[in-house]
């Protein structure tokens, strides 16, 4: 019997293959045009999110040792993974599947709930610091 790989380990497979098995045109295209043109591909994925400041340049390479992505433009990580798809009406729609291996616990996350919860942890912080 082949011993199955660490990623593999809990996620079922059809036919015996295994998560390598599967290539996705969609990814190697994506990896490709990163490849072809750094800055250019950021630039583009970087539009499609939420900018609280507007970026002006893409790529600063002006340090020889240290080239800063996005320098003059600002972004919030969790308007963006979560507050934006509440804003557009989405709210409602599954986030996320909890599906523990370990627990057996099954649960979905609304984007909707996790907003209500990141705020009851950013109200708790902002008191206690």
């Amino acid at each position: 019997m082949v011993e199955p790989k660490p990623m593999d380990k809990y996620i079922c497979y059809p036919n015996g293959r295994s998560a390598s098995d599967f290539k996705n045109a969609v990814v190697e295209a994506h990896c490709q045009a990163a490849n072809d043109d750094r800055a250019a591909y950021f630039k583009k994925e970087a539009e499609a999110v939420h900018w609280h400041k507007q970026f002006t340049q893409t790529l600063d390479t002006s340090d020889k040792y240290l080239h800063r992505w996005f320098p003059d433009g600002e972004i919030n990580i969790c308007y963006n993974a979560v507050d934006r798809h509440v804003a557009l009406g989405n709210g409602d729609d599954i986030a996320f599947l909890e599906d523990s291996v370990y627990t057996g616990k099954q649960q979905k996350h609304t984007y909707k709930d996790i907003q209500e919860r990141t705020g009851k942890l950013a109200s708790i912080f902002k008191k206690k610091f």
